[in-house]
């Protein structure tokens, strides 16, 4: 059941045991009012919450800006921000909103320089960014007390009006939540989706290490991708130091989606031992992954189904999986549909290409990733892909998955 339904059930019943205890009492008034009269405290508690969100919401929203404004200052260019469940990303010179489910991260905003000078350096500025508008956010909380005559967090004296005991405990959520907020960003974690905190991701750019060498080959390959390089074409260097560390965390998973679509077109037997250390790392997140990363993980499987396993039945059933919106995504799905209807020899295989072939247009005009790989197999569709008797070793185009990009909470 639903959290709607189950809220419609005990409203109703609510309302059935209340207004019940009230006629068989005999108060003299009916069973709806004072049933209504008992939902007050309820009702207070309501809005409440809805203060707390809304404020843990507007303190998120400022800790972002912080790092926009600091990416802009350091001339990174923007695609992505999120906070709670709504996010805003960049389709050429277009804002599109979107929805986040479930929404566990809190916020983050996803920015990239257009070259790789002084990288380390400016990301490192991008990321302070947050941490200091929360600083910021803090102080302005605390320097509205005095306004009003109360000591910060401090005690009201008794018989002050509710007005100001209202002003007083907004002040008090107000002030707790900026704190908590700015404190999360200063200690060193990693959530349970495998997003590290700004004070961690700091101290990993500051080491000479592995972890710092991952950091700066995972950067270098998203800028690369989203500036319109191949991923058959990235540097295979690069490549290895970004999947070095198996540590089963949401960076890895972003490594080895890169790591995927390169062997495709250079090793594609590794493609196999590839896709199983994601679904290895998958099953470990679990719940924490988000439902675009299962879209774009389901993406792939099925991807990997009919593209090099010829198993059309396997990848109709996880391309049924992929819910992803994006152009990316969908001029996928588009080309994986043309896939199966080519592997079936389908009638409808010369609509199917058509429709794929619109959405890799669309696509191309919204994003600046090249789409070559989903142009290629369309031409081999049209000329009669897949032979009746393909040779298990021939290669075939890259594939090039959903891009999942670095965040900065």
């Amino acid at each position: 059941m639903k959290a709607k339904h189950w809220l419609l059930f005990f409203a109703g019943l609510y309302l059935a045991v209340f207004g019940g205890l009230a006629t068989i009492g005999g108060t003299g008034r009916g069973p709806l009012f004072l049933a209504f009269v008992c939902l007050i405290p309820f009702a207070a508690i309501a809005a409440l919450f809805a203060v707390l969100f809304g404020l843990l919401f507007a303190t998120i929203a400022f800790h972002e800006l912080g790092h926009y404004l600091m990416g802009r200052a350091v001339k990174f260019h923007f695609y992505t921000v999120v906070v709670g469940p709504i996010g805003l990303r960049v389709q050429k010179d277009r804002v599109v909103p979107f929805r986040v489910k479930p929404a566990r991260n809190g916020g983050y905003v996803v920015m990239m320089p257009p070259d790789d000078r002084n990288f380390g350096g400016r990301f490192a500025l991008f990321i302070i960014g947050g941490p200091l508008f929360s600083l910021i956010w803090v102080g302005a909380s605390m320097a509205i007390w005095p306004m009003f005559g109360y000591p910060i967090l401090g005690r009201i004296p008794a018989g002050t009006s509710i007005e100001s005991s209202m002003v007083h405990l907004l002040l008090s959520i107000w002030t707790l939540v900026a704190i908590t907020v700015l404190i999360s960003s200063l200690i060193p974690y990693t959530t349970k989706s495998g997003l590290s905190s700004d004070c961690l991701r700091l101290i990993q750019l500051a080491r000479k290490d592995r972890g710092n060498q991952r950091i700066l080959a995972l950067l270098t390959l998203q800028r690369l991708t989203l500036s319109g390089v191949r991923v058959r074409d990235l540097p295979a260097e690069t490549i290895r130091l970004a999947t070095e560390i198996q540590d089963g965390t949401s960076s890895e998973m972003i490594a080895l989606q890169f790591r995927w679509a390169y062997e495709l077109t250079h090793d594609r037997r590794a493609t196999e031992a590839t896709l199983d250390r994601l679904l290895q790392i998958a099953a470990r997140l679990n719940a924490a992954l988000s439902e675009e990363s299962r879209s774009s993980l389901a993406q792939i499987q099925a991807l990997q189904a009919v593209f090099i396993r010829h198993d059309p039945d396997s990848g109709e059933a996880l391309l049924a999986q992929a819910k992803s919106s994006t152009p990316t995504a969908l001029a996928s799905r588009a080309t994986l549909s043309a896939g199966i209807a080519a592997i079936r020899r389908s009638p409808e295989l010369k609509a199917k290409i058509d429709a794929a072939s619109q959405a890799v247009e669309t696509a191309s005009a919204t994003t600046s990733i090249s789409y070559d790989w989903e142009r290629e197999w369309l031409d081999n569709m049209a000329k009669g892909w897949p032979p009746m008797a393909e040779s298990p070793d021939a290669k075939p185009p890259m594939v090039q998955p959903p891009v999942a990009y670095p965040r900065s909470t």
